[in-house]
């Protein structure tokens, strides 16, 4: 059967969460550049034709739960994209800019600094009670605020 992400391991998940990153870019226009190396956060570039451009971190979820990018990977143009894999569900993507950890989420994004931590992360807390606050930022509808920059 279609969507049985539990068949899949978690580096294949991640995997997949990249790639269907990139063609959900390219699917709107954007040309995808990918970083050889991830040592800075990037998983890829993706450029607009009129050459903007953003830098692109990818996470990949598989059950309503907490991911995070540590804040010393975030520059001007990173985005985050977050893939959700729900099982026998196709993949949902969300969009995610510096920025949007500044507003009032109810929980769904949080700057979380904690004792003895190196560095403070920008946490995605996704749970089924904040789905209704995600849809702000679904895929397609921020995407098409970036290519307006």
């Amino acid at each position: 059967m279609r969507y049985q992400w539990s068949t899949l391991n978690r580096q294949q998940k991640g995997t997949f969460g990249e790639h269907f990153a990139k063609m959900e870019f390219a699917m709107y226009g954007f040309l995808v550049f990918s970083a050889e190396i991830d040592d800075r956060g990037i998983d890829f570039v993706a450029r607009t034709d009129s050459g903007k451009h953003f830098d692109v971190q990818v996470k990949t979820i598989t059950r309503r739960n907490y991911t995070y990018v540590k804040k010393s990977k975030f520059a001007d143009r990173l985005v985050v994209c977050l893939v959700v894999l729900a099982e026998g569900v196709g993949p949902e993507t969300y969009l995610f800019r510096e920025s949007d950890w500044s507003k009032k989420t109810d929980g769904l994004l949080k700057v979380n600094s904690f004792p003895n931590a190196k560095e403070p992360e920008y946490g995605i807390n996704v749970t089924k009670s904040r789905q209704a606050l995600l849809e702000q930022y679904r895929f397609d509808r921020v995407v098409a605020t970036l290519v307006k920059r």
